[in-house]
């Protein structure tokens, strides 16, 4: 699996903090090219719908006036976890952790272990053996942040709250890190190990790429090429479901009941927010009047 989509996908693994920056960003006005969108219903108040980049380069960041002001008029904001909550991340932590017995020795061939050692030594400044009980996905998400490909990432999560807890806002989660960790567990090791090696021999080639590639897309607002970009990855046949769509249609009945009593601003990963079992979609078959917010 191309690494770096799991930045749009899941956001747990990759939370940092970093000064946000606020840049100014053309707008085009075509159907599904913004990345904020305004949720309405009659009897209800007006919610939002934003879509993240997990981990994205400082010089990257967007933020325009549009996105300041629906934050700022909503009481709720609603990430894909409640990452307010310490315990959220420390329960992630926890379940990277192998409890099946296993070391990464067992994952990797002698001669894999040793380039890998080798990588994190020259890379981390580290020692292998640190993360000797984690499951091979940690290492995966580890090195995303070390190919080398910005000098500083920054977290929409982290910003947006951050923001929220300024102006006192609640803080809520569409899903619990066991949920999460779940999607994890369902990605096979035998597709894991391949991408850390490919990491560990090329250390940033492929990912630089793909993340220009992404990162276009995402800067563009341009939600139907990210949905694409998704699709067409090597190593999401089969599981596209576990990490979009049986997602979201859980979401969105969250989303629904929270909805009912507060204006609510959802922040969740891009990737999820097009096609015809995205987020939007989902919202507008419930009687949800969608729009973009140009």
């Amino acid at each position: 699996m191309k690494t770096l989509l799991l930045t749009i996908l899941l956001p747990g693994l990759f939370h940092a903090a970093c000064p946000a920056q606020q840049k100014p960003v053309n707008q085009p006005q075509e159907e599904g090219m913004s990345l904020l969108w305004r949720i309405e219903k009659t009897g209800q108040k007006t919610s939002w719908l934003f879509g993240t980049m997990h981990v994205i380069c400082q010089e990257d960041y967007i933020w325009t006036t549009a996105m300041e002001n629906a934050l700022r008029q909503s009481q709720t904001i609603c990430f894909e976890m409640d990452m307010d909550d310490p315990g959220v991340l420390m329960q992630v932590a926890m379940g990277l952790i192998d409890t099946s017995g296993k070391t990464l020795h067992d994952y990797f061939t002698p001669e894999q272990y040793a380039r890998l050692e080798q990588y994190v030594a020259d890379s981390l400044q580290g020692n292998l053996a640190m993360f000797d009980r984690t499951k091979p996905f940690a290492l995966q998400a580890l090195f995303i942040t070390k190919g080398g490909i910005c000098d500083s990432f920054l977290s929409y999560e982290n910003e947006i709250m951050t923001q929220a807890q300024q102006d006192n806002k609640k803080i809520a989660g569409l899903e619990t890190p066991a949920q999460q960790l779940a999607v994890i567990n369902n990605i096979p090791a035998d597709s894991i190990v391949p991408a850390i090696m490919d990491m560990v021999d090329n250390p940033g080639q492929e990912d630089r790429t793909e993340y220009h590639e992404m990162i276009s897309l995402y800067k563009a607002q341009n939600l139907p090429g990210l949905h694409r970009l998704i699709g067409n990855t090597k190593g999401m046949e089969g599981i596209l479901n576990i990490f979009l769509d049986d997602r979201n249609r859980q979401w969105v009945s969250t989303m629904k009941n929270m909805m009912e009593t507060d204006a609510v601003f959802f922040a969740v990963g891009a990737g999820h927010l097009w096609g015809k079992n995205g987020v939007i979609s989902l919202l507008r078959r419930e009687g949800y009047t969608v729009t973009q917010v140009n």
